[in-house]
């Protein structure tokens, strides 16, 4: 049985190194990465210069080594801006399917699943390559053996 986040029980939010990761012990998470190529170079290219220009219209620029800090201390609702801006548009880029998507080829998307299913085949988890750019599995951490 798979365990949800449960916002009303303890939980640990880290700092990665581009967003936030949520830890509650017990739970199940859906892991997902995505290939290099998943998105070609003149996408990315203008994702990077209107991120840098939204950042620059509020004060900051990534040179500045606090600049995440300074992020975190926009108000709300230029975060809440920056999040539904960014992180979607880079989700909705992700599924056009727009890059080389290299795990449309069946030798290589089982190269990747055979390897994902190879560590976690004594756990709780499941594989599954959702898209041709991305991978993405359940997961449940385990208890100290």
């Amino acid at each position: 049985m798979f365990n949800l986040f449960d916002p009303n029980s303890d939980f640990q939010i880290i700092a990665g190194s581009n967003l936030p990761h949520w830890f509650q012990p017990q739970v199940t998470y859906f892991i997902t990465f995505r290939t290099e190529d998943s998105l070609p170079s003149h996408v990315t290219s203008r994702w990077y210069a209107e991120w840098s220009a939204w950042l620059a219209r509020h004060g900051i620029t990534t040179s500045m080594a606090d600049w995440k800090d300074k992020l975190a201390r926009l108000p709300e609702k230029f975060r809440k801006q920056y999040h539904e801006i960014f992180s979607q548009q880079y989700m909705e880029n992700l599924d056009k399917g727009l890059g080389a998507c290299v795990l449309r080829n069946p030798k290589l998307s089982k190269i990747v699943a055979d390897s994902l299913l190879y560590f976690i085949v004594n756990s709780k988890n499941k594989c599954t390559l959702s898209d041709p750019g991305r991978c993405g599995f359940l997961t449940a951490p385990m208890l100290s053996v």
